[in-house]
């Protein structure tokens, strides 16, 4: 799973990836 998310924040910017983890709160 915690590789899945580090994939993620490879894709994005962190800045988004946290934005996005706010917005789904």
């Amino acid at each position: 799973m915690f590789a899945e998310q580090i994939s993620d924040i490879q894709l994005e910017s962190p800045r988004d990836y946290v934005k996005r983890m706010v917005l789904n709160g």
